[in-house]
């Protein structure tokens, strides 16, 4: 395999997604995107990994790069990442602002929806926003689906 080849499973569409929903949701925000950063928080004798959070104001945000509908495995990683935002609100005590953020209106339908996912989000106070994204990107991100689709 040459180094020019993309292996299946390979995510860097997908991280400069994130990277470009970062930015904008700090914007929308208010926030200099600087000071909006992915962050590694500790957590007992481990970590996690969040795609944007602030102490000041306290928010913490994850972002999906899913394109179209949501396979079973990708709705649960959504949820996991729910559950991971709720966990570290209480780890760090203190009552942050709650984001999943979304590049695609099909993607995010199933956790606005009046369904139990939705409801759970909303019921947990997790905000669900969509992010326009540059077709760049949107193509990038397809193509990556196509790639690692199973």
């Amino acid at each position: 395999m040459s180094s020019n080849t993309k292996k299946d499973g390979d995510s860097r569409e997908q991280i400069r997604a994130h990277e470009y929903i970062r930015e904008e949701i700090a914007r929308e925000l208010g926030l200099d995107p600087d000071k909006f950063p992915e962050k590694r928080i500790s957590v007992g004798d481990s970590y996690v990994i969040v795609t944007g959070f602030s102490r000041d104001p306290d928010i913490i945000c994850e972002a999906s790069a899913r394109i179209g509908k949501m396979r079973s495995a990708q709705v649960h990683k959504i949820m996991n990442n729910a559950l991971k935002m709720l966990f570290l609100e209480q780890h760090l005590g203190g009552g942050f602002r709650k984001i999943l953020a979304f590049v695609d209106e099909e993607a995010a339908s199933k956790f606005v929806n009046n369904g139990w996912h939705g409801e759970c989000l909303r019921r947990f106070g997790i905000e669900v926003m969509v992010v326009d994204v540059p077709e760049q990107i949107e193509q990038d991100v397809l193509q990556a689906q196509k790639r690692q689709y199973r």
